[in-house]
This record gives C-alpha cells, structure tokens and sequence, in this order.
C-alpha cells in the first residue's frame, strides 16, 4: 500500500480510478484527472495488483494522486467500495482506467452545485470504440431507468448517499445498474446536467453475456418487466452468446 494523503477534509468531489494491468489506458485517465482547471478535488486510484507495469506509470503522477493502493483484491465493486470508504470528498466520481473526464468538467459540476442542490449529478457521455473512433453520444436520463441505464461515469453521487448505499458485490458487471435503482427507490434527488461529463471506450465486462444476465436480471428485480419477459430475454441472451 502507498499512500500519501493532503490534510484537508473540504474538497468537492473525490474522483476515484479502478484499474488492473491496464498500462496501454491508464495514461490518458490520469492525464485527463490531473490536467482540470478546478483543483479542489482529490484523486484516489486504485489498482488491483497490476503486473503490467500499470503500476509505474501511476507512480509517475504521485505528486498529483492524494492515495494510491496497489494490491489484489475481490474485483471491481469490492475495489469501488474501498474507495468510497476512504474517500473525502462531498461527491464521488468514478472514472475507470482508459476512459477520461473532459477538461473543465469539474468545474462546471462545483458551479452548478452552488446554485441547484442534489444528491447526484449526472450528464452526458461520448462514447468511443477500441479503435479511437467516435461512436456517439449517451443522453440517457433518470426518466428512462426501467430500459437504459444512465451513465456511470457520468455521476457525481453524494458521500452521504454511498454512506448509506454502497455496490453490492455479488453482481461482478452491473452492481452500478442496482446501485442507480436503489439511490432513486429511496428518493434521492437526481440533476441532470446538459454537457459532455467523460467519455468511455466500449468493451469489457459489462458487454459480456455476463453483463446482460446480470442486467436481465436488475431490470426484473426491480419490476421493469415481468416472469415471462425475463425468461424469453435469459433464453435469448444464451443461445446468442454460445
């Protein structure tokens, strides 16, 4: 464990990175965290034991990362869970290794923070390929929960709620889908911002057929649709991922 901590208690938000053997991605993350034009925040990363070099090139930006842990762990949302319990910031931010925040975005997120009070604030994202090539851009909102999630690395939630709602680590994909219902079924407010908040390369496990049962199955838990629509969905992503 390395860990070099700033005293102060009073920052805005606590961005927060999750990474393991990422070496080709992890550079544009941080670049784009320790290059905002708002600085009262504090950088947290951590790294899932790394034997890729991952690890070094992080140490490189050690004056600019308030706490930096680098050991094995139990997988995303267990790893995302520990960062919120060290976390100070009064709102949270997780933007995951390869994907990176847009310049003035933390800014912009404090200057609406001061006039409009919520406890997650949440906007757009631009979407990317493997191959660096613009897909589009996800608007999805709060309003349409029950069939498209918003998105993740677009939301800045409140210390106070993850104090009382963290990921349940039982779901390895889409413990931020359930985390999303839970916040809202127990009525924290939610603000919606019009602009560009990260960006997020496609890919990964929550692509998987992993993540579309375990989507399947957060959409019928929380009543989006019923037993046969669940079954008919879990029958199709089956046979389509043999």
């Amino acid at each position: 464990m390395d860990e070099k901590n700033k005293i102060t208690t009073n920052y805005f938000c606590t961005v927060v990175t999750i990474v393991k053997n990422n070496r080709e991605g992890i550079e544009r993350t941080l670049k784009s965290i320790v290059s905002q034009s708002f600085t009262n925040f504090e950088y947290i990363v951590i790294d899932g034991g790394s034997s890729d070099g991952t690890v070094e090139i992080i140490r490189n930006y050690n004056k600019n990362i308030n706490l930096i842990i680098s050991e094995p762990d139990n997988g995303i949302y267990y790893a995302m869970n520990k960062a919120i319990n060290l976390s100070r910031g009064k709102y949270i931010i997780f933007i995951n290794s390869g994907d990176w925040l847009e310049s003035d975005i933390l800014e912009h997120v404090h200057s609406i923070s001061t006039q409009e009070k919520s406890d997650v604030y949440y906007g757009l994202v631009r979407l990317w390929d493997q191959d660096s090539n613009i897909i589009g851009v996800n608007g999805a909102t709060i309003m349409n929960i029950k069939k498209e999630m918003i998105s993740h690395s677009s939301c800045f939630i409140s210390k106070d709620v993850y104090n009382y709602i963290n990921y349940d680590i039982k779901y390895k994909s889409a413990a931020d889908y359930d985390l999303i219902f839970r916040i809202l079924n127990n009525q924290y407010k939610f603000f919606y911002i019009e602009k560009i908040i990260s960006n997020f390369v496609l890919g990964g496990i929550s692509s998987t057929k992993l993540g579309f049962l375990e989507t399947n199955s957060i959409l019928f838990k929380y009543k989006s649709y019923g037993l046969i629509k669940y079954i008919l969905k879990y029958i199709y992503i089956k046979l389509k991922s043999n």
